[in-house]
């Protein structure tokens, strides 16, 4: 369920991607989480070049309750799942997840419950970084 491109500084988003966003730290859960946000990813962009300028990351998790993860620990898995997308593999790097984030110049990131757990999901923007 991709959204349309907010404007030509927008790279990918806004996209939705369904399920209980997965907190880092549980390599079970992590994993599959971060394989479906790249893929989701990649299919919204198709083939394009790695990117290699400045980008801001903006999050916007939908947590059904009792669920109350904590949003730093949010925000790790989403960032590898981006990255995996849109950068380079980094020199060295000793796994998939292992890219060329440096290029993630700010994230914004929130929590918003929602009605019901098949509203869980979350919502991705990335854009050109808008400052020098």
């Amino acid at each position: 369920m991709g959204g349309e491109k907010v404007d030509s500084e927008t790279i990918v988003g806004p996209l939705f991607v369904n399920g209980s966003p997965k907190t880092f730290g549980d390599r079970r859960t992590e994993e599959p989480w971060k394989r479906q946000l790249s893929d989701a990813i990649k299919e919204e962009c198709g083939t394009r070049e790695p990117a290699k300028e400045k980008v801001q990351v903006d999050l916007n998790f939908r947590v059904h309750p009792p669920r109350d993860p904590d949003l730093d620990n949010l925000i790790k898995p989403c960032i590898d799942g981006v990255g995996n997308a849109l950068f380079e593999q980094r020199k060295g790097g000793c796994s998939q997840w292992d890219t060329d984030d440096r290029w993630v110049w700010r994230i914004t990131a929130e929590k918003v419950r929602v009605g019901s757990e098949s509203d869980e999901g979350i919502e991705i923007t990335v854009r050109k970084y808008p400052r020098l």
